[in-house]
Formats: structure tokens, C-alpha cells, sequence
């Protein structure tokens, strides 16, 4: 089973006793949860397998208080989509 071939993916199941149910590459749906941030999605087995999780909310790299700001900006002008949201400095490496 999954669980137990996998079981770094056992962390993303709404219900832990699915990774237990099906083969590693079931086409079967489940109910997925973001761990960070407890976004739910549905996708297969076999996606969830070969493609990994990603989290729609959270997961694309931006930090959640700059997706905020820029919702809000966005709001308050067009010229927002010309700026620059996310800045690291030589200093940083990066982070």
C-alpha cells in the first residue's frame, strides 16, 4: 500500500486510513490537506505519487503576508502588477 512504500505522502491525507487502502498508483480520489496551512484539494493517488502535493494557498513560494499585500494594492491601483513583491538581497543567500 501506499502507506507503507510512502509514507512521507501519509502526512497529506485528510484521512490517514486511505494511505493504507490503496496500491501506490490507484487512479482513486482522495481528500488531500495542505500541512502548513490546511487547504483541502481532491486529486489521485498516482497524481499525488508522480507530481507531488502542491498547495494552491501556500505553495507557490510567496509568503502569506505579501499575497495579502498585494491583494490589497491591487485593490487600490493597476500599476501594482509592475512591482517588484518579492526582493532578496546578496546579504541574505537569498532567504
Amino acid at each position: 500500500t501506499l502507506g507503507d512504500l510512502r509514507p512521507d505522502l501519509i502526512k497529506y491525507f485528510e484521512d490517514k486510513n486511505d494511505a493504507y487502502k490503496f496500491a501506490l498508483h490507484s487512479n482513486q480520489k482522495v481528500n488531500l490537506v495542505c500541512p502548513d496551512c490546511g487547504e483541502r484539494k481532491m486529486m489521485t493517488i498516482n497524481d499525488l505519487v508522480v507530481r507531488g502535493f502542491s498547495c494552491g494557498i501556500c505553495g507557490d513560494g510567496v509568503s502569506y503576508p505579501n499575497k495579502v499585500l498585494r491583494a490589497f494594492l491591487k485593490v487600490l491601483s493597476s500599476k501594482v502588477d509592475n512591482s517588484e513583491f518579492e526582493k532578496s538581497f546578496n546579504w541574505s543567500n537569498n532567504r
